[in-house]
């Protein structure tokens, strides 16, 4: 009876055993598909957020002051009176920074291509980026630095069809042949600069 007693109490106890080893087993398993499917998910977040179309930063009409961000006039404010004094250091320092805002990381030619789809809603962004863009590239060609130069007279190249969309619906003035005239002009002198600018880099 004794030894009936004892055989089962092992028989109890290895049972319990593999029972704990069994849940062991299962709760390892299940916290590994459980890491492995938040991984999963993680990687097709991250994929899936990179096909989206960057969002432009804000949209603000033209002539709409009271709907630009706050935090938009202290970096535009120095730009402002850079070029009422004809500082060329702070319009090129401070028109860089005002078109960095608007564009928000993105590059010129997808931002520009955004607001084209909406330019009545993008006339402020659309105005402010063309011009500055403008404004700056001249002030680096009187200075003859032609690397900079080109750089923001690409990006206000990428803006002339949006500014010519806003000449077209009235919002600003201008027409749209000295649009194509001023596009062809960048265009050639683009051709001319970035010519000039391998050659010197090879050199």
């Amino acid at each position: 009876m004794l030894l009936a007693t004892i055989h089962v109490k092992s028989i109890s106890y290895c049972l319990d055993n593999i029972e704990v080893d069994v849940m062991k087993n299962v709760l390892i398993c299940w916290r590994g598909t459980m890491k492995k499917r938040i991984i999963s998910f993680a990687l097709v977040l991250v994929i899936c957020l990179s096909l989206l179309p960057a969002i432009p930063v804000q949209a603000v009409r033209f002539g709409d002051v009271a709907g630009v961000p706050r935090d938009y006039w202290p970096i535009f404010t120095p730009y402002e009176t850079a070029d009422k004094n004809n500082d060329s250091r702070g319009i090129t320092t401070h028109g860089e920074r005002v078109i960095n805002y608007w564009l928000a990381g993105s590059s010129a030619s997808r931002r520009a291509s955004e607001w084209l789809a909406s330019p009545t809603n993008h006339g402020f962004e659309i105005n402010t980026v063309y011009n500055v863009s403008r404004r700056v590239a001249l002030e680096y060609e009187s200075r003859s630095d032609y690397a900079n130069t080109i750089r923001f007279m690409q990006i206000q190249l990428a803006f002339i069809d949006p500014y010519k969309a806003l000449i077209s619906r009235g919002i600003v003035g201008g027409n749209a042949d000295d649009m194509e005239r001023v596009r062809q002009q960048i265009q050639n002198k683009l051709n001319a600069y970035q010519g000039g600018v391998s050659l010197y880099a090879e050199i």
